[in-house]
């Protein structure tokens, strides 16, 4: 599943038969399988200018909520290459 500000999208590869299966886990994942068709998907979604649909567009802070990020540096990215000011952070 991928979500942008005004697209929800997903991908699945499988097979409806249990006996449907691939030999290494890493052939199967989503990251080997589902996510290339996605972003092949995404990319024709934003290089169509009738959809109205950017990379760049951005998600509405719901009202009553803040977001700020206290990253380093300009990229929003902390030391482990997450988010900076992750939900996560105090878990």
């Amino acid at each position: 599943m991928g979500l942008t500000p005004r697209l929800v999208a997903g991908v699945w590869v499988g097979g409806e038969e249990r006996d449907i299966h691939f030999d290494y886990t890493n052939e199967g994942q989503g990251a080997n399988m589902s996510l290339p068709i996605w972003a092949r998907f995404m990319n024709k979604v934003h290089a169509n200018p009738e959809l109205g649909i950017s990379p760049s567009d951005v998600f509405a802070i719901p009202p009553g909520h803040a977001y700020s990020c206290s990253a380093a540096d300009s990229s929003g990215m902390d030391e482990r290459n997450e988010p900076s000011g992750s939900v996560f952070d105090n878990l």
